[in-house]
């Protein structure tokens, strides 16, 4: 029997594995994730809604398209679905998308909405949002070992963020039905940095959904 933990270095890491290799450019590049908005075909644009805002990205004959499957057309990229775009400012400042990579199931979209985070102005930001003020996110392949698990739902820990970025403290909202894991939980959220003076208070789904023996 295995174990399927679903974390939050896992979802949001299956929306941009390849973004590494954009990075290597010298010009400055900058990373959007959020929800398509809109596609303009003739235009050769996308927008998406991040953080409760629009942004508007031109697509060039270089832009590099992909989804799970691989490379991906303009046309397959419907509203609604997550994506997260690689981008660097070209003429007054018109955001030109250098890569793309969209998530065409509802699924990660819908569960990636389960994370949210309060900024230090009051506003909620949920979904892929979320990775634009994550700093650092600690490995996760350690963190659960030598406890017998049974089936059990999804639940969810709430993080104090301090104004540096370092969490003071983080708690199940509902717990993993362990108390165990719930401390090891504890302990590796708590490692988690987000951007300084930016989020008050992050909420982190969990969840795991077979048997797994140690």
């Amino acid at each position: 029997m295995h174990l399927r933990i679903i974390l939050a270095a896992v979802v949001l890491g299956l929306l941009a594995p390849d973004f590494a290799s954009a990075k290597d450019s010298s010009a400055p590049l900058h990373t959007f994730y959020g929800i398509v908005k809109a596609v303009d075909l003739a235009a050769r644009t996308i927008t998406l809604k991040s953080g409760g805002k629009s942004f508007l990205f031109h697509i060039t004959n270089e832009t590099k398209i992909s989804g799970r499957q691989g490379y991906a057309s303009l046309d397959k990229i419907q509203p609604g679905q997550g994506a997260a775009v690689v981008m660097r400012l070209g003429e007054r400042g018109v955001g030109i998308a250098v890569m793309i990579r969209f998530d065409p199931t509802a699924g990660t979209s819908n569960y990636l909405a389960l994370y949210s985070a309060r900024t230090i102005h009051g506003e909620m930001i949920s979904g892929m949002a979320f990775n634009n003020y994550v700093v650092y996110e600690p490995p996760s392949d350690a963190w659960m070992t030598g406890i017998t698990y049974e089936l059990k739902h999804a639940s969810m820990f709430v993080l104090s963020v301090r104004p540096d970025g370092t969490v003071a403290d983080a708690r199940p909202i509902q717990g993993l039905g362990y108390p165990e894991l719930d401390a090891r939980a504890v302990k590796w959220l708590k490692k988690w940095r987000f951007r300084p003076n930016s989020v008050t208070e992050v909420r982190m789904p969990f969840g795991y959904t077979q048997t797994r023996h140690y």
